[in-house]
């Protein structure tokens, strides 16, 4: 439980600073991307990018994660497969 809040806090004051910085700025400025010409402000633009990170965070995590049950389960089978012999 600790270790989530201690997880749990930075991200918290991360986002907080990102939304005070996201009040301050309230010009609206050019998006050009590729395929997307918009004009939005700098908050949406943060809160949009900031959100992309979160998902791309979770998403490496998920996979780390699916990997290393996936070897701890080989390996169990393995300890097994030995121990049986």
């Amino acid at each position: 439980m600790l270790r989530k809040l201690l997880i749990l806090i930075p991200v918290l004051a991360i986002f907080l600073l990102a939304m005070a910085f996201g009040a301050q700025n309230t010009q609206v400025i050019n998006v050009n991307l590729l395929v997307l010409n918009a004009d939005m402000t700098v908050a949406s633009l943060l809160a949009i990018f900031f959100g992309g990170g979160v998902l791309v965070g979770l998403l490496a995590m998920l996979l780390s994660n699916l990997y290393w049950r996936y070897r701890c389960r080989k390996l169990s089978k393995l300890v097994a497969k030995q121990s049986n012999q």
